[in-house]
């Protein structure tokens, strides 16, 4: 069996910087011939392509278009520029990411590939040419470098003097590297390249190259272009040579991924082998060197990064119907049948493309390549079969079947019940097995109880209909089940409550807390309360208006029509109640006044206690009270008869806060500080609510508003400006005295000059 595997885990990367960055994933730089003059002086034409690979799910920036290309030559010190050519991105494509069929890619990857391809025009000369490109930055979460988020990345490749006089066209690889490796899982990868010239190719880890920055990386700016750490460095000021990326500790460029066997490229075939440990992003730089007579002609570069995550089997061969016995073995029982549907659950169902089913039946083989397969067993006994997925391919997988066809098993049963009485109910077993013994009983009562014995007793809590199941399993695991409903409604065996009051006064309230069980909304009951009156629920109310001695029935009918009926003689006795019920004089009081005289109403009462609110109480039948303030009493009065029942009534006095207002009938506003204002007198702005004073002249109009008891009218319109003519003037005023009442009135006040 062959396990290949598929993604099941992978880090969410999210940016931590602006949106200019975190994109860069990768990159190479190839040329193509296109004739020479073969001598130095002379004129040699190539086709330059550059590929760059961006992450198109990091949300960072889309690729440069135009890019900046920077065209450089080696002098005698340092690489001078020549010239920089903007080139706008075409052949956007996005890449397949993985390439082993096992692997799903997982939804948060797709990588983008875009190129920038023209024809450079050079003179031959005895030294190299470099065609650079440099942008920032790299994913933010690459596990091997440091600082990746300010990491970007310098594209380049020299054109040396020889390939320059010969001709030469570069190597290209061949395949893209897959984007996501399998921790703990060994993989293998063709990083070879071809080369038409049929030079000798030799094959290496690199350490790759840094380039720009975060510079100018604020949205909206396009970063700063000039600036060789910006985000769009121009060539123009940042020649070779670039720096390099610094790996972070323990990894290296050599050893870029690490693993058990480490992650390592063959010199010779460019074979990438290894089996990746730890989880995260991983650039790696592989280069090609191109050898023509022993002699370095060229390099080709190529940047990339790896994603590591956790997978498991992509392809598995499961049974549904059956139970695991190992980890490619599946045990499958039938009983009482000779047919026996295989049903698959197999996965990942997209990548199953070939399912084969073999079974041997003795004395031939069955075959089938349906997805469920349907074998007729020649009768009963031990069988094997096998399940096969993708069979000879990378993918596959497969699982070998024990069928164990067996005779049948029947389970059964009847129930014995006394459906009056509240008693337990038995359950007959009836079960056969035709294969041997029955070693299991699972018994379950519908109300979540359930029972492993043969014939169980069950007494039921409550009342109801309870779906009772039995499941039997005999001595080869075959099972069968049965069901049967029972109906539990047995009436009380006694009819058991308690009453609130057995002695109570008129008119008293009843409560008959019923305790009588088993009972549900299923059944009848009906109280008879020895008054006349009747009721239909389970713990009733009833008020008893007259007195007298009562005797209770109660009545219990089950909906299978059993019934239990109970009479309570004389178990009520209710006494004639006094009525309490007082008057009082005055019936406005008010702090003036604060003597209450108590008016008794009371009926049938022989004793009488008084609360009048302040912590005082009197047993006078009509007594006089003085309250000492202001504010709302409770008076309460209970009342006793001779035969102990009482009566008790509670009533609210408001001892009120005299008001007295007046207002003056003359005013004399001309600033000598006698009687300038015309105000209210004797009010107090704590007792009295919503204020309303409004002054009006002889013809209507309105000269002066407030709502300010403590406002004062100064003679002017609306107190602003000159003094009003000499005369008569109307006001009215309206307050909410102590008791909520609305007062009102209307007067005339005289200005005089």
């Amino acid at each position: 069996m062959n396990i290949k595997f598929t993604l099941v885990f992978f880090i969410i990367f999210t940016s931590i910087i602006h949106i200019s960055a975190k994109h860069i994933v990768g990159g190479e730089v190839i040329y193509k011939l296109v004739s020479t003059d073969g001598y130095v002086g002379g004129k040699v034409i190539f086709d330059i392509k550059m590929t760059i690979y961006r992450d198109a799910k990091s949300g960072g920036a889309d690729f440069d278009s135009p890019g900046y290309f920077g065209i450089f030559r080696k002098g005698q010190i340092s690489w001078v520029f020549q010239k920089r050519i903007d080139e706008y991105v075409k052949n956007r494509q996005y890449i397949e990411n993985v390439h082993d069929p096992c692997i799903v890619s997982p939804p948060n990857i797709l990588y983008e590939k875009g190129e920038y391809s023209f024809r450079l025009e050079l003179p031959i000369i005895d030294s190299s040419y470099i065609v650079s490109y440099q942008r920032c930055c790299r994913t933010n979460y690459i596990v091997n470098v440091l600082s990746p988020e300010a990491t970007g990345a310098s594209y380049f490749i020299e054109i040396t003097p020889q390939a320059q006089l010969e001709g030469n066209n570069s190597p290209q690889f061949t395949n893209f590297p897959p984007s996501v490796l399998c921790a703990n899982s060994f993989f293998e990868f063709d990083h070879s390249a071809t080369d038409i010239d049929g030079d000798s190719l030799v094959y290496e880890f690199f350490n790759p190259f840094h380039g720009g920055g975060l510079n100018g990386s604020e949205p909206g700016t396009g970063g700063n272009a000039n600036d060789c750490d910006g985000v769009k460095p121009l060539p123009d000021n940042c020649p070779p040579p670039f720096p390099l990326v610094r790996f972070r500790n323990p990894y290296t460029f050599y050893d870029p991924i690490g693993g058990s066997p480490k992650v390592m490229i063959d010199r010779i075939s460019g074979i990438i082998t290894g089996k990746p440990l730890d989880l995260g992003q991983f650039v790696v730089g592989v280069r090609v060197l191109e050898f023509r007579k022993e002699k370095l002609i060229g390099v080709v570069m190529r940047d990339f990064q790896f994603n590591v995550t956790s997978c498991s089997p992509a392809v598995k061969a499961v049974i549904a119907n059956g139970s695991q016995t190992d980890i490619n073995k599946f045990e499958i029982i039938a009983c009482g049948t000779d047919t026996v549907t295989f049903i698959n659950k197999s996965f990942d169902r997209d990548k199953i493309f070939d399912v084969s089913w073999k079974f041997n039946l003795i004395d031939t083989i069955y075959e089938t390549s349906d997805w469920d397969a349907t074998v007729v067993f020649p009768g009963p006994g031990f069988y094997t079969g096998q399940l096969f997925l993708n069979r000879n391919t990378v993918c596959d997988d497969s699982t070998d079947l024990v069928i164990k066809v067996f005779p049948g098993i029947h389970a059964k049963y009847n129930i014995s019940q006394d459906s009056c009485i509240a008693f337990p109910v038995l359950f007959n077993n009836e079960s056969y097995s035709e294969g041997g013994p029955i070693k299991k009983y699972n018994w379950e009562f519908g109300d979540g109880s359930s029972s492993s014995v043969e014939n169980p007793e069950y007494l039921y809590q409550m009342p109801g209909i309870y779906f009772t199941n039995l499941v039997v399993e005999d001595v080869n695991k075959c099972q069968d089940t049965f069901s049967l409903p029972v109906s539990y409604f047995p009436v009380p065996d006694k009819i058991d409550f308690k009453p609130s009051h057995y002695l109570g006064c008129t008119p008293v309230a009843v409560k008959f807390n019923n305790f009588s069980s088993p009972f549900s909304d299923e059944y009848e009951i009906k109280w008879d309360f020895g008054d006349g009156a009747t009721d239909t629920i389970f713990s009733p109310t009833h008020i008893y208006e007259k007195e007298g001695i009562y005797t209770i029935k109660v009545k219990i009918k089950s909906p299978l029509g059993c019934e239990v009926e109970n009479e309570f003689e004389n178990l009520l006795e209710i006494r004639k109640g006094p009525l309490a019920d007082f008057d009082y004089n005055p019936k406005k009081p008010n702090i003036l006044n604060p003597k209450i005289s108590f008016i008794n109403k009371s009926e049938d009462a022989k004793y009488y206690f008084w609360d009048f609110g302040t912590g005082v109480h009197s047993f006078d039948f009509e007594p006089e009270y003085y309250y000492p303030d202001t504010g709302l009493y409770s008076i309460e009065l209970i009342v006793t008869a001779e035969n102990h029942c009482d009566d008790t009534i509670v009533k609210n006095i408001y001892i009120s806060p005299e008001i007295t207002l007046f207002f003056p009938n003359a005013f004399t506003p001309n600033g000598d500080g006698v009687n300038d204002d015309f105000f209210p007198k004797g009010i107090n702005p704590q007792y009295i609510k919503d204020y309303k004073l409004t002054i009006w002249n002889r013809w209507g109009g309105l000269v002066f508003e407030t709502y300010d008891p403590l406002a004062r009218w100064q003679g002017s319109k609306n107190n602003s400006g000159g003094i009003l003519p000499q005369g008569v003037y109307v006001y009215k005023f309206s307050f909410k005295n102590p008791r909520g009442e609305i007062e009102t009135g209307k007067g005339f006040v005289t200005l005089i000059k």
